[in-house]
């Protein structure tokens, strides 16, 4: 049996157990070479919040977009956005996946329901976007596979409102 190690970034909710044993090196309980090929230590120690989508391609075999953005323009209080996050698995094995819904109300999704994803597969998750108050909002949509899980980052941004008066103003 390998020993495994179970590495959690502070801040994080990534757990990835790492271990060795007679098959390489695992991924977790998953022999790594069979699910993503060769995974560098250093891969496998950063937190969700700084993996590179390349680099969860590498680490989990679904492509994804690294965040959501809403801009000013695109919104205000009683309006409904729908945003849409395309997963694709881009592995040569079938991928199980569910999420977890954002914590902020306004942001929604449909229940989480889980999919196997085949080689290639897209599925599309829906992102409603019901603000209440004109105010920048940050929250999460969290991935999770029998590898581990990462999070895509969502954020309704608001104008900037700006003046700029020149230096001198001559009243006289």
């Amino acid at each position: 049996m390998p020993s495994q190690s179970e590495q959690q970034a502070s801040g994080s909710n990534m757990r990835v157990s790492v271990g060795s044993g007679k098959g390489g090196t695992t991924v977790g309980g998953v022999p790594a070479a069979s699910q993503t090929g060769h995974l560098p230590q250093k891969l496998v120690q950063k937190t969700k919040s700084q993996l590179m989508r390349h680099e969860r391609v590498q680490l989990f075999g679904l492509d994804c977009v690294d965040n959501i953005t809403i801009s000013g323009q695109e919104w205000y209080p009683g309006k409904e956005v729908l945003k849409k996050i395309i997963i694709k698995n881009v592995s040569l094995t079938t991928q199980k996946i569910t999420y977890t819904l954002p914590t902020s109300e306004v942001f929604g999704m449909d229940f989480p329901a889980g999919w196997a994803l085949a080689p290639g597969a897209t599925c599309e998750l829906k992102l409603y976007f019901r603000p209440i108050i004109y105010q920048p909002y940050v929250d999460y949509v969290t991935v999770q596979t029998p590898t581990g899980e990462f999070s895509i980052l969502i954020k309704a941004l608001v104008n900037d409102t700006a003046l700029s008066v020149p230096g001198m103003l001559d009243f006289g």
